[in-house]
């Protein structure tokens, strides 16, 4: 494949949860390294005027509420993205971006001259996810939601990182729009060759380590591995929850009031994770809502054992590992206390089932198999692309997996 000059136009904050961060930052890396021509926009990158004036528009809103602080927040992110990307169809290739609004955004911004891809980090049910909201009656909440249905409806690429993404964003498309099944990949050598962390083995000397890691929000589930803790009645069983985030105040306060403040040690945001996970017994993610679970893949790397609640796209990760892996939806406190008693009793076993998942992920989720698809659909957007835009004649709506039934028939 000739190089390519590819744009990433990303919103991320500081508060974006870490697991988009790193899918990017490994997409680039790795686009480098092939001889790529790779550039990131944010909104920081658009000119200090617009930052001051979409500044003062984000504060007047929020004056009005705190309901409108999420359509404040929306609207200057797209503005300074617009601003920052004005012009710049002269000098890529593609575009690929990291949230709806970032996408159409720079489609504009570029005239849509260029094909302009969206990896769909969340579901097509955008206001309770974003927003955090179930009440959509509301003038911010409904705004929110046509909004976001409206960018979705204007973006012609998907790359959706799970089945279960593919399907609840299917309803939200265009008429025409051609979605990707592309799962995340991590660095499987490079992850394998972490070094457990010294002091943190030093300190959890002869117990078995229970780890989870993540944004700290409400559907991440940490709370329920608090509760776990506290119903596991075993001085030799330790609970790390590495990660921070606006649940974090929450957990440390019920860490205290139960005392398992010697049970339940909360690492805070770790940069290094892999050696983290080098140092524990077993990973257990106790996330509700997830559409793929990229620290699923860090820990199998790391040759850790991973359970999971079944959710989402989870068991489609785990599929090779599901009946020894994942534990229901409705799984209590009390009974996943003794699911993770018995899972750290069995050494050997986890031995086995850590080498497993370790083969099964790296035959399909190293982050090479991820690149080498994201390339082949950026060819085949780009081939496709004048059929969309102004005056093309769209296609019917189709996914890879489609195609290839239609030709097997």
């Amino acid at each position: 494949m000739d190089p390519m000059r590819f744009l990433i136009v990303s919103a991320l904050t500081p508060q974006s949860p870490s697991g988009v961060r790193v899918y990017y930052q490994r997409l680039e890396a790795e686009l480098g390294r092939r001889g790529h021509s790779v550039r990131t926009i944010t909104p920081d990158n658009a000119p200090r005027r617009i930052r001051l004036l979409t500044g003062a528009i984000r504060r007047c809103l929020s004056l009005l509420g705190s309901d409108w602080y999420e359509i404040a927040m929306a609207l200057k992110s797209f503005g300074r993205l617009f601003w920052a990307c004005k012009g710049l169809q002269r000098n890529f290739d593609i575009i690929h971006a990291q949230d709806a609004g970032s996408a159409v955004a720079a489609g504009f911004a570029t005239r849509w001259q260029l094909p302009v891809l969206l990896t769909c980090h969340c579901f097509n049910d955008a206001v309770p996810e974003l927003t955090g909201r179930s009440d959509t009656s509301a003038l911010p909440p409904l705004f929110l939601e046509r909004w976001f249905r409206w960018l979705y409806r204007k973006v012609s690429f998907f790359i959706c990182p799970s089945k279960y993404v593919m399907e609840r964003v299917r309803s939200s498309v265009a008429s025409g729009a051609v979605l990707e099944l592309i799962p995340h990949g991590v660095p499987f050598r490079e992850l394998a060759g972490a070094v457990p962390d010294r002091p943190l083995a030093e300190s959890s000397a002869g117990k078995s380590v229970v780890l989870n890691a993540g944004r700290l929000e409400p559907h991440k589930g940490q709370m329920l591995l608090v509760e776990t803790a506290a119903a596991l009645h075993r001085d030799d069983v330790v609970f790390w929850i590495a990660g921070d985030g606006p649940e974090a105040t929450r957990i440390a306060e019920e860490v205290r009031k139960r005392g398992l403040e010697r049970r339940v040690v909360l690492l805070g945001h770790r940069n290094d994770l892999p050696s983290v996970m080098k140092t524990s017994t077993i990973y257990v993610h106790a996330a509700t809502q997830e559409t793929f679970g990229l620290v699923l893949l860090e820990a199998m790397a790391c040759g850790l054992p991973v359970f999971a609640m079944r959710t989402g796209g989870v068991p489609e990760v785990l599929q090779g590992t599901e009946s020894e892996s994942l534990f229901p939806r409705e799984t209590t406190p009390a009974e996943l206390a003794r699911l993770i008693e018995g899972w750290v009793q069995d050494r050997e076993k986890l031995r086995h089932l850590a080498r497993k998942q370790f083969e099964d992920a790296r035959n399909r989720f190293d982050v090479a198999v991820m690149v080498e698809q994201t390339l082949a659909f950026y060819s085949r957007a780009v081939a496709l692309w004048p059929q969309f835009r102004p005056g093309g004649v769209n296609p019917s709506v189709k996914s890879v997996e489609e195609d290839a039934s239609q030709q097997r028939s």
